[in-house]
């Protein structure tokens, strides 16, 4: 069995494994668990970089050791809806005080969310693209970028999530939407 011994943001933890392969999983989920409210108030993806080492018997480190970068996503908000009264769903006709249960219902209108109107809210980033969508209750914005980039490193090609405030042009879409529901019965 081999000794190795993970870094992570200041952390260090050590395991105890037959294989790197055993040794990178249990760092992995040691690493992530830590992870844990690290998230709270984040804007978008970040990467924490992580280090794995095999040391010897007497605790020198092994000439080979491996980086890891772990993504850790921003929380989802909670939906507030547009103004936290009766609202109407205008799917279902049903007036409703939470209709949210302080989750996103995420949609992408072209008219909000730009793209191409076959493929609304979908925009071309480098080797990957942009998925732009809206909450239909309170006009939050989810980023979704698969082609995003690690400012630390440099490293591309990763995953990233954002969420941005609602803009007069969303809030505009939802209360239209909303009073469409209204001026319906």
């Amino acid at each position: 069995m081999k000794h190795f011994v993970a870094y992570c943001e200041g952390e260090e933890a050590e395991f105890d494994a037959n294989t790197w392969a055993e040794a990178e999983a249990e760092a992995l989920d040691w690493a992530v668990e830590g992870m844990e409210g690290y998230s709270d108030g984040l804007p978008h993806t970040t990467w924490v970089d992580c280090k794995l080492v095999e040391e010897d018997d007497d605790g020198e480190e092994v000439d080979s050791h491996r980086y890891h970068n772990i993504p850790v996503e921003p929380k989802e908000p909670e939906c507030e809806g547009v103004e936290a009264g009766l609202l109407q769903d205008p799917d279902t006709n049903r007036w409703e005080t939470d209709p949210t249960d302080g989750r996103h219902d995420w949609e992408s209108p072209h008219e909000v969310v730009g793209g191409m109107a076959e493929n609304p809210g979908v925009h071309g980033h480098g080797g990957g693209v942009i998925v732009r969508e809206v909450c239909r209750w309170c006009g939050m914005y989810r980023v979704d970028d698969s082609w995003a980039q690690n400012p630390e490193n440099g490293a591309q090609g990763l995953n990233s999530i954002a969420y941005e405030c609602a803009d007069n042009e969303s809030l505009e879409w939802v209360y239209a939407r909303l009073a469409v529901a209204e001026n319906s019965d």
